[in-house]
């Protein structure tokens, strides 16, 4: 499946991680599409993508030292947000949700 490119701008109204701004180093958190359970140690949870395959998939590593691989727009899905980014996707104003655990949650 061809993944079309969208506008920066684009890129960061959605939150959303794509194959076209996935890059090692990039901090990312759930996304819309995340059907893993715990995976990353919980919602709120930073990783930080460690590899990209071609395929629409990344891997991130958690803080647990988890490594597990995410969908970046294989099959329209987008299982990862920018850091920050998941309570915009999920229609919350920045500042509501949980409280945050020093080292582990971070609030936008």
């Amino acid at each position: 499946t061809r993944l079309s490119p969208m506008s920066r701008r684009g890129r960061e109204a959605s939150g959303v991680v794509t194959l076209w701004d996935a890059r090692p180093g990039l901090r990312v958190q759930r996304g819309p599409d995340w059907r893993w359970h715990d995976q990353d140690g919980g919602a709120g949870v930073l990783g930080v993508i460690v590899d990209v395959q071609k395929q629409g998939w990344v891997t991130v590593q958690w803080p647990s030292g988890h490594k597990n691989g995410y969908r970046v727009g294989d099959g329209g899905r987008h299982d990862l947000a920018h850091a920050g980014a998941a309570q915009a996707l999920a229609g919350r104003p920045p500042g509501c949700g949980a409280s945050s655990a020093p080292g582990q949650r971070h609030a936008p």
